[in-house]
């Protein structure tokens, strides 16, 4: 494995890139808070507009109201060195 730059020089690298780093993330949050959703439909009764302007846990991260958004922030972001 070499990073395309000199062959046979020493490289520290890993496979994929952010966006499969982001995926191990969201992965990872989604097998230790696979349940954790209760408090927030509890708060979405009692107050949908608030319950829906920010996630209070990582699970709630993943909802799609508020992942959409937070993917598309971290994509633009992102930049090449």
């Amino acid at each position: 494995m070499h990073g395309n730059y000199v062959k046979n020089t020493g490289y520290s690298g890993g496979f994929g890139g952010h966006l499969q780093q982001l995926y191990y993330v969201v992965a990872t949050i989604m097998d230790k808070y696979e349940t954790d959703l209760t408090a927030f439909y509890e708060r979405s009764r009692e107050d949908p507009i608030a319950a829906n302007k920010i996630a209070d846990t990582p699970r709630e991260l993943l909802l799609e109201r508020f992942f959409v958004p937070f993917l598309l922030h971290y994509i633009k972001d992102l930049k090449c060195d």
